[in-house]
C-alpha cells in the first residue's frame, strides 16, 4: 500500500487525539459518578452494543464493502438515506426494549431519560461511526481526522456539563455523546452525499430494492448470527457479573475488561484506517489469487502490531488503571492485564473474519463464533456459582475467543490460502523486549508522574518501531 506521508501523520496524530479523549472519558466518568452508575454505566452499554452490533452493523459492513461500487455508479445517495432509516427504526425498538429492561440494582433505572438516552446513543454513534470511517475508506484522510476527534473531544464536554449542571447519572453521560455523534452523524452523511453527486451513473437505471434487499440479506444476514454469538463472548458477562455480584462489582471488573476493550480498538481502528481504504479498494476487482495475496499480506503486517499491543498493555497494566481510575479500581489492573489477551484473540478473529468479507461467504463465520459463543455462556453460568468467579471470569473470555479465532483459521483455511511469513512475523516482535524495563518500577505506581513515564517509555518503544516495519515494508510517498 501506497500511503503518502501527510496522510499517514494526520492518521497517527488522530489516533494520538482519540487516545487523550479515551483517557479523560474514564477519567471523568468514574470521578463524577459513583460506582453504581459506572455500573450501570458498563451494563447500558452492553444493550446498545447488542443492537448496534447485531442488527446494525453487519449492514454497515455492506455498506462498506460496496462503498466504492456505490460511489462509481451514483448510487452512494440513496444508500446514505436508507442506511439513516434504517438505523432509525432499530433505535426505536431499542428504545422499546430498554423501556422493560434494568438491572436489578440500579436505583434509577425507571428514569425516563435512560431508555431515551441509550435509542439516541445508538442512533447517533452507530450511525456517525458508520459514515465517518467511510470518508477515511473513500480516502479523504484529513477530514476523516477531523470529524472523529471533534465528535469525541465535543461529546465529553456535553456529557460532563449535562452531569454537573443537572444529575449525576450514567443516563446524562449517555445522552452527551449521544448529542455530540448526532451532529457528527449528520455532517459526515452530507459529506457523502456531496461525493455521491459528483459520481452521477452514466445511464439512469433504476434501483431494484428486492434485489437489493436480497443482496444486502445474503451477505448481512450471516453476519447478524455472527454478531449475536460475538456479543454473547464479549458483552454478556456485563449481565452475569451484574446479576451474580451487583452493580458496583461490575464497576470494577467492568472497567478493567473495558479499558482492554477500548485500548484494543484504539489500536485496531488506527491499523484499519492505514490498510482497509486499499484492502477494500483491491478486493472489489482483483480475482481470488490475489485476493488471497492480498489478505495474507495484511494479516502479515496487522497480526504482530496486534501481538506487540497486547504484551505491552498486560505488562503495564499496573501504570495504566492508576492514571485512569481512582484507588478504589486497584482491582481492574489483574481485570486488564489478563482482558487484553481475550481482546487480542478478539482483534485476530476479526482479521480471518475478513476473508469472508473478501469472498463475499461471510455464511462461513456463523460456525466458529457459535461454538465460541455457547462455551463462553456456559463457563459464565458455570464460575457464577464458584467461590473463584473473579478470578475466573477473565479467563473465561480468553478461552471464547481463542476458540473462535482458531476454529475460523480452521474452516477457512480449507479452501484459502493462509500463508503467514512467521520468520517476518517474529522479527517484528523483538522490540518486546524492551517494555520489560519497566517492570522494576510496579512499586512505584501509586505515584501518576512514574506511572506517565513508564506509559511514556513504552509508548514510545511501541510507536517507533511500528513507524518503522510500516514504513520499511508499506513504503510512502511525498
Amino acid at each position: 500500500m501506497l500511503l503518502k506521508k501527510n496522510d499517514l501523520f494526520v492518521l497517527l496524530l488522530g489516533r494520538a487525539l482519540q487516545v487523550i479523549a479515551l483517557f479523560l472519558n474514564y477519567k471523568l466518568l468514574v470521578n463524577y459518578l459513583d460506582k453504581t452508575q459506572v455500573g450501570f454505566y458498563m451494563w447500558a452499554l452492553s444493550i446498545t452494543l447488542w443492537f448496534g452490533l447485531v442488527l446494525i452493523n453487519p449492514v454497515g459492513v455492506f455498506f462498506n464493502r460496496q462503498l466504492h461500487t456505490w460511489k462509481e455508479n451514483g448510487k452512494l445517495r440513496i444508500a446514505v438515506v436508507l442506511f439513516s432509516i434504517f438505523t432509525l427504526n432499530v433505535s426505536i425498538l431499542c428504545f422499546i426494549v430498554f423501556s422493560f429492561l434494568s438491572p436489578s440494582s440500579n436505583n434509577n433505572s425507571n428514569d425516563i431519560i435512560a431508555p431515551l438516552a441509550i435509542s439516541f446513543y445508538t442512533f447517533s454513534t452507530v450511525t456517525a461511526n458508520t459514515f465517518i470511517p467511510a470518508l477515511n475508506i473513500l480516502k479523504c484522510r484529513v477530514l476523516f481526522v477531523i470529524l472523529t476527534v471533534l465528535s469525541q473531544f465535543i461529546g465529553l464536554g456535553i456529557s460532563v456539563f449535562l452531569v454537573v449542571h443537572y444529575f449525576y447519572l450514567a443516563s446524562y453521560w449517555f445522552l452527551g455523546i449521544a448529542l455530540a455523534m448526532g451532529i457528527f452523524a449528520l455532517i459526515s452523511g452530507a459529506f457523502l452525499i456531496r461525493m455521491s453527486k459528483k459520481n452521477k451513473p452514466k445511464l439512469k437505471t433504476p434501483i431494484n430494492i428486492a434485489r437489493s434487499a436480497q443482496e444486502i440479506l445474503k451477505f448481512s444476514g450471516p453476519l447478524v448470527i455472527t454478531n449475536i454469538c460475538l456479543w454473547i463472548i464479549t458483552q454478556s458477562y456485563r449481565q452475569t457479573v451484574e446479576y451474580f455480584n451487583g452493580l458496583e462489582f461490575l464497576a470494577i471488573a467492568g472497567f478493567g475488561l473495558t479499558l482492554a476493550a477500548q485500548l484494543s480498538i484504539t489500536i485496531e481502528y488506527l491499523v484499519q484506517q492505514l490498510q482497509f481504504p486499499d484492502f477494500y479498494e483491491k478486493i472489489a476487482k482483483n480475482n481470488q489469487v490475489d485476493r488471497e495475496l492480498n489478505w495474507n499480506r495484511y494479516a502479515e503486517n496487522v497480526l504482530p502490531i496486534y501481538l506487540s499491543f497486547t504484551i505491552m498493555v498486560s505488562i503495564c497494566a499496573p501504570f495504566i488503571v492508576p492514571v485512569f481510575g481512582k484507588s478504589e479500581y486497584n482491582l481492574a489492573i489483574y481485570f486488564l492485564s489478563v482482558g487484553i489477551w481475550a481482546e487480542f484473540f478478539r482483534s485476530s478473529s476479526n482479521v480471518f473474519a475478513l476473508i469472508g468479507q473478501s469472498e463475499m461467504n461471510t455464511s462461513k463465520t456463523i460456525f466458529p463464533y457459535f461454538i465460541g459463543s455457547m462455551i463462553t455462556l456456559f463457563l459464565l453460568f458455570f464460575i457464577g456459582f464458584t467461590k473463584s468467579k473473579t478470578y475466573y471470569l477473565p479467563w473465561v473470555l480468553i478461552i471464547g475467543n481463542l476458540i473462535v479465532c482458531t476454529t475460523l483459521w480452521w474452516v477457512f483455511s480449507k479452501k484459502f490460502h493462509i500463508c503467514i511469513n512467521i520468520k517476518n512475523f517474529v522479527k517484528k516482535l523483538t522490540h518486546v523486549i524492551g517494555y520489560l524495563f519497566v517492570i522494576p518500577f510496579y512499586s512505584f505506581n501509586t505515584s501518576e508522574k512514574i506511572s506517565f513515564m513508564a506509559l511514556l517509555y513504552v509508548g514510545c518503544v511501541f510507536a517507533f518501531f511500528q513507524f518503522k516495519h510500516f514504513t520499511i515494508q508499506e513504503g510512502y510517498e511525498d
